[in-house]
């Protein structure tokens, strides 16, 4: 046990004076004018003391409120609990007799007093903080409510009643529903003539008109006739999903109102942890693929004679993501206050929806990393698709020279990676950034780390770059069918698996520590996601060349290439449905490694089921019209 943690508790009592309600009340009521100027709020407080001091069998309204508010030093403090608070659903439930006073659950998340526990205190600072819920009359107000209860006063109360909990449907949520619904009718009405002509022997008139087929769009779904050369990034894309999942789950925890934060900060010094540590890498492996996709599939295009043109070139790529992107930016604006609801669903709102008011223009053009305040962006984990979008919209440069001038393309792609891994270097070195994405060493500075460095392109773009390098090798060595020798081949296995371990385990005892040692931060900054991306696109190259052995057997599985194809949809939706999960609850939770394990495969399947539905709205009928579109 950390006895500086204890210590530290013992102020927070003595900060509090009193776990008291009553006591808070006593207080409250104590500074309400005697004769005039009393406001509702005030006159409910006192009609609150009276009933409890002075309660009626029938009429119990007062001690509900009690009940309902959370203790200001909860059990098991002394191992971290941030999950006490209160009965939310009770409180809103409470009606007095004569109709005149209704529960209000006012909630206030306070970051622990001074002299806290380090380890605790970088991650309250975050996302995290002692939670301190009072039932209330709904006659007080979240400023009179800061007011009357001066408890850690540099906080604020946060406050919902039965009334604002589903607040009536506004313009926007109405016209978001009837947009969905018009594209559910379309999804029906679509099946309906498909089924017919298929079943009558008939061709459809249009394809444009089976476009939303449910039918035909699940049929090329789950379609694993197809064969493709590049079928191992498949697998790759697939495991790659998996693991961001897992990862973002694990961020999810850390929203939630856990039981036990002290197991949360001996679990994050393990050598396991190290595992949900690295799950950024997956992230880097989806910009690789991009990069080797983008090249290689241009050489092989302009191989066969096809012309470029740059503009269908980025029609395309706009067409592909933003569909459904817009649908899920207009669900989280418009249709969040009436999907779900707790004690900490205002976090939802001000995570997802504030920031999607604000910000929606610049997630649709997609350059909300550099245009927007502070690197705020609309749905977090969307960055990733203005970093791969720009990079997409950059790329002619490049793949022209690399057609026509292939050493100057390789050039720039080389200089290009240094240049991205220098900008690494600085930043890392002038913010003092930690090298591990973790809870223990970066909630401290998480402005720093996101805004300088990990929604960038700048810093970001190794891994894209080096997937490039991949694919226009990889088109050489096709054109050339170049083959590694044996042993040769041996040695570079070895030395890639090597290289992903060493990406993944590698800093647990440098990099954990409570001492920061900045060059070692800085070296594992700058070549660490570079060197996860050799590896990647080494394996793709040698997937494709015919040398992957049972590595390539495994990820070219046909499975693969149909769950592949849920990577975009879910990719949007997971991140989402595991935020509102854990801003919905209503009780604490105590973290266990085996309940993540538990909770991982729940939102998994459930953001699989979700994609699903997004797929055949907001993918599959964009591919169709845009081949009908362009005659492709």
């Amino acid at each position: 046990m950390n006895y500086l943690y204890i210590f530290s508790v013992l102020l927070l009592v003595g900060y509090v004076e009193s776990s008291d309600y009553k006591g808070l009340l006593l207080r409250a009521v104590e500074n309400v004018p005697k004769k005039e100027n009393k406001t509702e709020c005030d006159i409910a407080l006192i009609n609150l003391v009276n009933n409890i001091f002075h309660p009626t069998l029938d009429d119990l309204w007062g001690y509900k409120m009690i009940d309902a508010s959370s203790s200001l030093i909860p059990d098991g403090v002394l191992l971290g609990n941030v999950g006490s608070m209160g009965n939310f659903e009770e409180c809103l439930n409470i009606v007095s007799k004569d109709q005149m006073i209704k529960g209000q659950y006012c909630l206030k998340l306070v970051i622990p007093v001074p002299g806290l526990d380090e380890d605790i205190k970088k991650l309250a600072d975050g996302l995290v903080g002692y939670p301190i819920a009072l039932c209330v009359p709904s006659q007080c107000s979240p400023e009179e409510m800061d007011e009357k209860f001066q408890i850690f006063p540099d906080f604020h109360f946060r406050c919902q009643t039965a009334e604002n909990r589903y607040p009536p449907l506004t313009k926007g949520a109405i016209a978001t529903i009837c947009f969905l619904c018009i594209i559910g009718l379309m999804m029906v009405l679509s099946t309906a003539y498909d089924v017919y002509c298929r079943q009558n022997d008939k061709a459809p008139t249009s394809i444009a008109l089976i476009a939303f087929s449910v039918y035909t769009n699940t049929l090329k779904l789950f379609d694993t006739n197809g064969k493709s050369e590049l079928s191992c990034i498949s697998g790759i894309k697939f495991f790659s999903m998996i693991w961001i999942v897992f990862g973002h789950v694990f961020v999810g925890f850390l929203m939630s109102p856990f039981s036990n934060l002290l197991d949360i900060v001996e679990y994050e010094k393990t050598i396991r942890a190290m595992f949900q540590h690295a799950t950024t890498f997956a992230v880097d492996t989806f910009l690789c693929l991009a990069g080797l996709l983008v090249v290689y599939n241009f050489m092989q295009s302009i191989n066969s004679g096809r012309k470029f043109n740059i503009l269908l070139f980025y029609i395309h790529r706009y067409l592909r993501l933003t569909p459904a992107l817009g649908a899920l930016i207009l669900v989280a604006v418009y249709l969040l206050d009436y999907i779900g609801s707790g004690p900490r669903w205002v976090l939802a709102k001000e995570m997802f929806q504030k920031q999607c008011e604000r910000y929606w223009w610049s997630s649709l053009l997609y350059i909300q990393n550099y245009a927007n305040e502070e690197s705020f962006v609309c749905l977090d984990h969307t960055w990733y698709l203005s970093v791969d979008t720009q990079l997409y919209f950059l790329s002619p440069i490049f793949l022209i020279l690399l057609w026509k001038y292939p050493k100057a393309g390789i050039a720039l792609l080389v200089s290009a990676t240094l240049g991205s891994m220098i900008s690494v270097a600085y930043v890392t070195y002038q913010y003092k950034l930690p090298a591990l994405y973790n809870s223990l060493l970066i909630w401290s500075n998480m402005g720093d780390y996101v805004g300088k460095y990990y929604f960038m392109t700048h810093t970001r773009m190794s891994s894209y770059l080096i997937g490039a390098l991949g694919g226009y090798v990889l088109y050489v060595m096709k054109i050339r069918k170049y083959k590694i020798k044996k042993m040769l081949l041996l040695l570079i296995w070895t030395a890639m698996l090597a290289v992903m371990l060493g990406c993944i385990f590698a800093g647990h005892d440098t990099l954990m520590g409570p001492e920061y040692r900045k060059w070692d931060h800085v070296l594992y900054m700058t070549f660490v996601r570079p060197s996860w991306s050799v590896f990647i696109a080494w394996m793709v190259v040698a997937c494709v060349l015919g040398q992957g052995g049972i590595i390539n057997s495994f990820l070219s599985n046909k499975i693969f290439q149909v769950l592949s194809r849920f990577s975009y949809s879910m990719y949007l939706i997971h991140f989402v449905e595991i935020c509102l999960w854990e801003f919905s609850r209503k009780t604490g939770v105590y973290f266990t490694e085996a309940g993540m394990v538990f909770d991982f495969w729940g939102h998994f399947m459930f953001s699989f089921g979700i994609s699903y539905v997004w797929i055949l709205a907001f993918e599959s009928p964009v591919i169709v019209l845009e081949k009908v579109l362009f005659k492709k």
